[in-house]
């Protein structure tokens, strides 16, 4: 699970950030999937995009994560693939035997967590409806893993975004 954290922790880590990216949604935690679009620096290349998935199905939690990229319409069709889960490259698996994922998140301006799908972003694609929030950043996710058979959740919270 510390393998797994550490993955979330550093894709957290290089979150692209909203103003790179206006009027789209730059991460997405509901239910028992997170999907962010992050910075990816080479050396000698640009700097791109891609688009990262981590949920939970049977059991398995899993991360993918799209080809990088500089062209927006490709990274729009990746984030609707993902959202979709018609993503074409395999998952690899970080953790068996989970039960359970919950997540929070963190704005900037507010003064308590918030569950998690419930920033009131109407969007399902990455070009999303105007909110409430699209003036404030989030600025943390917390998420918390139950493991089948253990009475309490792993809990970790990540910074979002470069520090």
């Amino acid at each position: 699970i510390q393998i797994a954290f550490a993955q979330i922790e550093n894709d957290c880590a290089h979150l692209a950030d909203n103003s790179i990216l206006p009027g789209r949604e730059v991460m997405q935690a509901a239910g028992s999937r997170l999907l962010i679009i992050r910075t990816v620096f080479e050396e000698n290349q640009p700097t791109r995009l891609q688009v990262v998935s981590y949920r939970v199905v049977n059991g398995v939690f899993s991360r993918r994560q799209s080809v990088a990229t500089r062209e927006l319409a490709v990274l729009d069709e990746d984030w609707q693939r993902a959202l979709n889960d018609a993503e074409e490259v395999p998952a690899i698996t970080l953790q068996t035997g989970v039960s359970n994922i919950a997540m929070r998140t963190w704005t900037n301006g507010e003064s308590g967590w918030r569950i998690a799908g419930s920033e009131a972003s109407t969007g399902s694609s990455a070009v999303s409806a105007v909110s409430a929030l699209s003036n404030k950043k989030r600025t943390g996710l917390e998420i918390a893993l139950q493991l089948q058979g253990n009475a309490l959740p792993m809990i970790k919270a990540f910074l979002l975004g470069a520090v």
